[in-house]
């Protein structure tokens, strides 16, 4: 029976040229890690535009090179539904909120298998993982 994390990534997100497939073939024995920690991170802001990762970021201490690729993995390479998505109102529509720039962004949080793989990770222990499931 899978726990959840078993089909986070075994190799790390590339979009297919050279440099990139060479740069996630450097990273791959991290990257399940690196997404596990990303999520968990998500999970305790609660809901994030991807400005607001920048929080993230610095709890982490990991760049934006390092969480935004583990988030968009997290979103859309994961199967359906992911582990992380855009938040969506009542009409279906993304939820947003202004940028520090003035310009609108999406909303992203952790999925109820977000909360799942990460509580499974944790030993199964879910009330070790703070926030809400979508």
């Amino acid at each position: 029976m899978s726990n959840g994390m078993d089909d986070l990534f075994a190799q790390a997100p590339h979009n297919g040229t050279r440099t990139s497939r060479e740069a996630a073939d450097s990273v791959s024995w991290q990257v399940n890690r690196l997404e596990l920690l990303v999520l968990r991170g998500l999970i305790g802001l609660g809901d994030a535009t991807r400005e607001e990762l920048e929080e993230l970021e610095e709890n982490l201490g990991l760049t934006g090179n390092c969480v935004r690729p583990r988030i968009w993995s997290l979103m859309t390479q994961k199967g359906t539904p992911g582990y992380v998505e855009v938040v969506k109102d009542a009409n279906d529509k993304p939820v947003t909120r202004m940028t520090k720039g003035g310009r609108r962004a999406d909303v992203l949080r952790a999925t109820k298998r977000g909360f799942d793989a990460a509580a499974a990770a944790n030993g199964g222990y879910a009330n070790e993982v703070k926030g809400k499931a979508a």
